[in-house]
C-alpha cells in the first residue's frame, strides 16, 4: 500500500511533508472528546469539594494551634508545682511561670495552687486549702498533696469561622483548663 498525501486543494498525491489528514477515531479527535465530555463535571467537582477542603485545613490548623497552647499550659502547670512541691511560696511559683520562655499571653494566664494534707496512712483528705498567694511562705505541709489549676484564655485563629468553639464568642477565645498534682516533699 503506497502513503497518499494530500495537497493544498485536499487531492490525493502531493509530498511527503504534508500527510493526509487521519480519517475516523483519531488520537487528536479522542483527546478532545475526552476534555469536552468531562470538563464541566469537573469544575463542578471542585467547586463543592474546595470549600470543604479549605474548611478541613482550617480545621486542622486551628486544632494544631490548640494543642501546641495545651502542651504549653502543661508544662507551665508542671513548672508551678515542681516549685511549689518543693516548697517555693506562690509568687516564686509564678515567676517560674513567668520566665519558663513559653510562648502564652501572660496577661491571659491565671494560676491557683491548693493542696490537700496527708491523713491517717496512705489517706488523703479531700479538702483543698488554697495556698496564700501573697507573702513568702508555702504553707502546705509535708507529704501534702500539691495541685496547680492553670486557666488560659486561647485566641482561636479564626473565631468567625469557629465560633461555636468560643467560651467568650464577642472576644473569640476558648478557655482552657490544665491541672497538674505532686506531692510535697
Amino acid at each position: 500500500m503506497v502513503p497518499q498525501y494530500a495537497t493544498a486543494s485536499g487531492a490525493a498525491g502531493g509530498s511527503p511533508l504534508q500527510p493526509a489528514p487521519m480519517m475516523g477515531r483519531g488520537i487528536g479527535m479522542r483527546r478532545r472528546r475526552v476534555c469536552g465530555a468531562n470538563g464541566g463535571g469537573v469544575i463542578v467537582e471542585v467547586a463543592v469539594i474546595a470549600p470543604l477542603m479549605v474548611l478541613l485545613l482550617f480545621g486542622m490548623v486551628e486544632l494544631g494551634l490548640q494543642l501546641r497552647t495545651a502542651t504549653q499550659l502543661n508544662s507551665l502547670a508542671r513548672e508551678a508545682a515542681r516549685a511549689a512541691s518543693a516548697g517555693e511560696s506562690y509568687a516564686a511559683c509564678w515567676s517560674r511561670v513567668q520566665e519558663a520562655g513559653v510562648e502564652v499571653d501572660l496577661d491571659e494566664l491565671s494560676m491557683a495552687i491548693d493542696y490537700a494534707e496527708h491523713i491517717y496512712g496512705a489517706q488523703w483528705s479531700s479538702c483543698w486549702a488554697a495556698l496564700p498567694s501573697r507573702g513568702s511562705n508555702n504553707d502546705a505541709p509535708l507529704r501534702s498533696l500539691i495541685r496547680v489549676r492553670l486557666t488560659y484564655n486561647h485566641r482561636l485563629f479564626l473565631p468567625s469561622l469557629f465560633s461555636y468553639m468560643a467560651d467568650d464568642q464577642a472576644a473569640g477565645t476558648k478557655q482552657m483548663n490544665i491541672i497538674t498534682t505532686m506531692v510535697r516533699s
